[in-house]
């Protein structure tokens, strides 16, 4: 029996993450300032920043 790649690879994804700490996923969601994007910039973090609109 052969098992696709592809449910290989998302049930590796899906191990991955439940094994991940839970403070390695948590977000802490930040109003856009350039302050704030500097100091986390000049500090080396991950900048993630999320657009949205209405339409």
């Amino acid at each position: 029996m052969r098992i696709p790649m592809a449910r290989i690879m998302a049930a590796a994804a899906l191990l991955a993450a439940l094994l991940m700490p839970v403070s390695a996923r948590a977000i802490e969601w930040q109003p856009y300032s350039l302050d704030a994007f500097a100091r986390s910039q000049k500090a080396g973090k991950t900048i993630l920043i999320f657009v949205h609109a209405d339409w």
